[in-house]
C-alpha cells in the first residue's frame, strides 16, 4: 500500500517532469554577463560592471544575497547598446513562502496529504489511477476520470486493534458517485489546464523557498540580432586598504604602496579592470526589497455601524515640500562634488560620458530607460581614457600596476593590468613605487611620552598620487626600524611620521602659572566687568646625548582662548598643537620657553555684590576715577538703606519688649483686686505703653516706606549705571 506522503512525492516528480511546450517557446534565450570592471570605495561599497553580448530577446539571471538586493534596487543601471531596449527586471519576492502559497488555488502550506490536496479541489475534474489492493503486486491500475465530490474520513474497526481512520475519495464518474479508498489512489492529475498550471507554480515557489540566502534577479533585453549590453550596480563590499613601506637611505627616501583587495563575492574575477577610489562618497541603505502593506480600515455597512468620530492631525507649522525636478546627485554623492567631477567619475566606471543625457523612455511595457544610438560611439572614447598609462618607476623589482586619475574631490588608482581573483580570496596589488622627500627629525609630545622624543620623518608626498591613510613600515638602511601610520595625504603635502623611541635624547617639560592680574574694570548696566589676565610658562629642557646634532620638533598643545606670546610665532601650527623646531647639539642642554596668556572677564552683579568686593574694586589701581566714584555712591546708598532697616529692627524690638511687659502685667492684674492701688498703677502703665506702641508702629510704617523708596532708588541707579 502506498502511503499518502509517498504518493504526493511521486505526484510531484511526475508533474515537474512534464514539459511545458508553450512556456519554453516564449522563454527568452539565456545569456551570461561576466564581471568586467570593479571599482572599490572606502565607504563600504563597490561598483560592479558586467559586459557581454546577447542575441535577440535574451534573459540574464543573476544571483544575489538578500543583503545586496536593496543596494541593487537602488543603483541598478542597464544598457542595450545596439538598438535593443530594456524590459522588465524580475526578482524573487521576499514575501514569506506561506503567504505566497496561500495565494494559489491549491494551498501547499502545512505539508498537505494527498487527500487534503484533493479536498481543496472539490468540484474540479481529475483523472485518477486507482490500484486495487489485490493488484498491488502485479502493478495493474485502473484509470478513471470524474469530478471531486469530497474526501471523507471512515472509521474502520479491526477487532481488538485500535480504531483506524481512513480517507475515502468520493468521485462523480459517468457511472455515478464512487467511493475510492485513498490508499488505492496511485496518482492523479487536474484536467483543467488553469488549475494544473497554478499547482505547478505553487510547487515551484515551494522549491525556490529553500534557498533563503540568495535571490534570483532576471534582466530582460528585447531586440534583434547580436548586441552589446552592460549592467552596472553598487553593492556592499569590504573597503580596500592601503599599506606602505618607506625605505630610508643616505641620499633618498623610497615609497612603496600596496592595495589590499578582497573578493567576497561568490563569483571569480577573471581579467577584470580594477579601480580603487581614494574618497568617501556618502552611501546608505534603504529597504526597497521588503513589500510594504498599508493597513486599510474595515468599513461596515451603514445599517450595522454608527458614525465614528473623526480624528485630525495637528499642523506642525511646516511648509509644504516642493516637488523637485531633475537629479540632485548620483549614488549618494553629496552636493559638494562638482558636476565635472561627477561626470569624470561616471566616465571612469566605463559608461559613456553622456549616459544620463542619452537615456530615453522605453515603450509603455518597459520599466527601465534605454540608451540612445547616438551615444554608442562614446564607448570607444571611454576605453581610450581607461587605457591612460605610463611607465612606473621600478624599485627593487616591483613596479606599480596603477595609474592615477583625478576625479575632482576623489582620486582613483586604475590598475593597468587585468586582475584575476578567485571567489572568497584576497590579493595585494602594488599601486605606488617611487622616490619621495623626507628629513629625519625627533618629535616630542609630552602626552605621547613624558621623557623621550620619537624618531620620526618630515615626509613630503612628492608623488602625483593621493595617498590614502594607512600603516607604514619603516626600513632604515635596509633594516626594520618601526611602524607608523599616515593620514590622507594629497600631492606636495607634508606630514610627520614617528616610528621608534629616541633613547639618545631626553626632554624635561615643566609648567607654571603666574598669579592672576587685574587689567581693567568697567560697569555696564549694573554689572561689573573685571578683565583678568592668566599667564602660563612652559619650559622644555632638551638634552641630546648622541654624537650628532639633532632636529627636535617640540609639540605644544594649542588651547582655544590662549594667545602665544613667546616665541612670537611657531615653526608651524596644526589643528591641536604648535610645533617648534630646535637644533640640539651633542651634550649641550637647550631650553625652550613657551609663554601663553589668556584674558578672561569676570562679571559681578552690583546688586548681589557684598561690600568687601566693592571695596576691592574701589582700591584697585586699574579702576578709573568714574568707576570708583560710582561704586562709592553705590556703597553710600546701600549704607543708607541698611541704616533704615536697622532702625526698623530697633523699633520692632522695642515693641516686642513692651508686649512682653504687658503680658506680665495682665497676669498680675488678675491676682489683685480692681480697687487696689497696685491695680490702678498697672492700669495706668498699661495705658501709657499702648500709646508708646502706637507711636512706634507709626514710625515703623514710615521707615518701611522709606526702605521701599531707597530700594527702588538703588535698583534704578545700579541698573542704569554704565561707566568705563
Amino acid at each position: 500500500m502506498m502511503k499518502p506522503r509517498a504518493a504526493l512525492a511521486a505526484l510531484f516528480l511526475v508533474l515537474i517532469a512534464v514539459p511545458d511546450a508553450v512556456a519554453q517557446a516564449n522563454k527568452p534565450a539565456s545569456a551570461e554577463l561576466p564581471v568586467t570592471r570593479v571599482v572599490l570605495f572606502n565607504s563600504g561599497v563597490g561598483y560592479f560592471q558586467r559586459e557581454g553580448h546577447v542575441e535577440g530577446n535574451a534573459r540574464i539571471d543573476l544571483q544575489f544575497s538578500i543583503g545586496s538586493i536593496n543596494d541593487l534596487l537602488k543603483s541598478l543601471v542597464l544598457q542595450d547598446l545596439n538598438g535593443g531596449q530594456i524590459s522588465t527586471v524580475h526578482y524573487d519576492s521576499s514575501n514569506p513562502p506561506e503567504r505566497t502559497l496561500k495565494s494559489f488555488a491549491i494551498d501547499l502550506t502545512g505539508d498537505p496529504s494527498l487527500g487534503q490536496l484533493l479536498k481543496q479541489a472539490r468540484g474540479e475534474k481529475v483523472e485518477v489511477v486507482v490500484m486495487p489492493d489485490k493488484n498491488v503486486i502485479s502493478g495493474a491500475g485502473v484509470t478513471m476520470s470524474g469530478v471531486i465530490v469530497g474526501v471523507q474520513q471512515k472509521i474502520k474497526d479491526e477487532g481488538d486493534k485500535e480504531v483506524v481512520v481512513a480517507e475515502q475519495l468520493n468521485l462523480l464518474t459517468a457511472d455515478g458517485v464512487r467511493g475510492i479508498p485513498m490508499s488505492q489512489v496511485q496518482r492523479f492529475k487536474f484536467l483543467k489546464p488553469e488549475l494544473d498550471q497554478e499547482f505547478r507554480k505553487a510547487l515551484e515557489v515551494l522549491a525556490n523557498s529553500r534557498d533563503t540566502e540568495r535571490k534570483r534577479v532576471s534582466l530582460n533585453f528585447l531586440g534583434q540580432g547580436r548586441r552589446q549590453v552592460k549592467v552596472g550596480y553598487v553593492t556592499e563590499n569590504p573597503m580596500w586598504k592601503p599599506s606602505y613601506r618607506l625605505a630610508l637611505e643616505k641620499d633618498k627616501v623610497l615609497l612603496q604602496g600596496w592595495a589590499i583587495v578582497e573578493n567576497t563575492t561568490d563569483e571569480d574575477w577573471k581579467d577584470i579592470r580594477l579601480g580603487l577610489v581614494a574618497g568617501r562618497p556618502i552611501t546608505f541603505q534603504m529597504d526597497l526589497y521588503e513589500p510594504l502593506y498599508v493597513p486599510r480600515p474595515v468599513v461596515e455597512p451603514e445599517i450595522f455601524a454608527s458614525l465614528r468620530p473623526p480624528t485630525y492631525q495637528g499642523n506642525l507649522g511646516q511648509q509644504a515640500v516642493p516637488q523637485v525636478s531633475g537629479l540632485g546627485g548620483i549614488g549618494g554623492i553629496s552636493g559638494s562634488v562638482s558636476q565635472q567631477a561627477l561626470q569624470q567619475s561616471i566616465n571612469s566606471q566605463g559608461f559613456p560620458p553622456s549616459l544620463m543625457a542619452g537615456l530615453t523612455p522605453a515603450p509603455a511595457a518597459n520599466l527601465l530607460p534605454i540608451v540612445s544610438q547616438d551615444r554608442v560611439k562614446d564607448v570607444k572614447e571611454v576605453i581610450k581614457r581607461l587605457d591612460m598609462s605610463k611607465d612606473g618607476v621600478k624599485l627593487d623589482g616591483v613596479s606599480s600596476q596603477a595609474v592615477a586619475i583625478d576625479l575632482g574631490n576623489y582620486f582613483q588608482y586604475l590598475i593597468e593590468q587585468p586582475v584575476s581573483l578567485p571567489r572568497q580570496k584576497s590579493a595585494m596589488i602594488p599601486i605606488v613605487n617611487q622616490e619621495v622627500k623626507g628629513e629625519r627629525v625627533s618629535i616630542f609630545n609630552v602626552h605621547v611620552h613624558s621623557k623621550h622624543p620619537l624618531h620620526g620623518l618630515r615626509f613630503k608626498n612628492a608623488t602625483a598620487l593621493h595617498l590614502m591613510q594607512g600603516p607604514v613600515t619603516i626600513f632604515d638602511e635596509g633594516n626594520y626600524a618601526g611602524d607608523s601610520q599616515v593620514g590622507d595625504l594629497k600631492p606636495n603635502e607634508t606630514r610627520y611620521l614617528s616610528y621608534a623611541i629616541d633613547l639618545g635624547s631626553e626632554v624635561l617639560a615643566e609648567s607654571k602659572h603666574a598669579p592672576e592680574s587685574l587689567l581693567a574694570v568697567k560697569i555696564v548696566k549694573g554689572v561689573v566687568h573685571a578683565t583678568n589676565k592668566h599667564r602660563m610658562t612652559s619650559t622644555y629642557t632638551i638634552k641630546n646625548r648622541s654624537e650628532q646634532a639633532r632636529k627636535i620638533i617640540v609639540e605644544h598643545p594649542y588651547r582655544t582662548g590662549w594667545k602665544l606670546i613667546e616665541p612670537a610665532k611657531p615653526t608651524e601650527q596644526a589643528r591641536d598643537v604648535y610645533r617648534f623646531e630646535q637644533t640640539a647639539e651633542p651634550n649641550k642642554p637647550l631650553k625652550l620657553e613657551v609663554v601663553e596668556e589668556q584674558e578672561g572677564v569676570t562679571r559681578i552683579l552690583l546688586a548681589d555684590a557684598n561690600d568687601p568686593t566693592l571695596q576691592l574694586f574701589i582700591k584697585a589701581g586699574q579702576s578709573s576715577a568714574k568707576v570708583k566714584a560710582s561704586l562709592e555712591k553705590a556703597l553710600e546708598t546701600r549704607g543708607q538703606l541698611a541704616d533704615t532697616r536697622r532702625m526698623i529692627q530697633k523699633e520692632e524690638q522695642a515693641v516686642k519688649v513692651i508686649e512682653q511687659d504687658q503680658t506680665r502685667m495682665r497676669a498680675n492684674m488678675e491676682r489683685v483686686p480692681p480697687e487696689s492701688d497696685a491695680y490702678k498703677r498697672y492700669l495706668k502703665k498699661f495705658d501709657d505703653q499702648e500709646t508708646d506702641i502706637e507711636k512706634r508702629r507709626e514710625r515703623i510704617t514710615k521707615l518701611q516706606e522709606t526702605v521701599e523708596s531707597q530700594t527702588q532708588t538703588l535698583a534704578e541707579f545700579l541698573q542704569a549705571l554704565s561707566v568705563d
